[in-house]
């Protein structure tokens, strides 16, 4: 089952409410499985997969353009 989240312009799966809390616990339990030293060597190759790409710029400018930012300046120039 998946539905559409308009807000976000995305379609996720959807979970019934009587399934809900069960299909979160078994997703936080899966998470505590994994080993921290995982947790940090993945951390790792994401944050430099977004550097290498020039995300944190995008995900910066995306910001920026939802806020009514569209000049060249610098936004810390612009009032909030």
């Amino acid at each position: 089952m998946a539905a559409w989240s308009g807000s976000r312009g995305t379609r996720e799966p959807g979970v019934p409410d009587d399934e809900l809390e069960p299909r979160v616990f078994e997703i936080a339990r899966r998470i505590t499985e994994v080993p921290p030293a995982v947790v940090t060597v993945n951390k790792r190759f994401v944050y430099a997969a977004l550097e290498a790409r020039g995300a944190r710029a995008v995900i910066r400018i995306g910001g920026d353009l939802q806020n009514g930012r569209t000049s060249p300046r610098s936004a810390a120039t612009w009032p909030a």
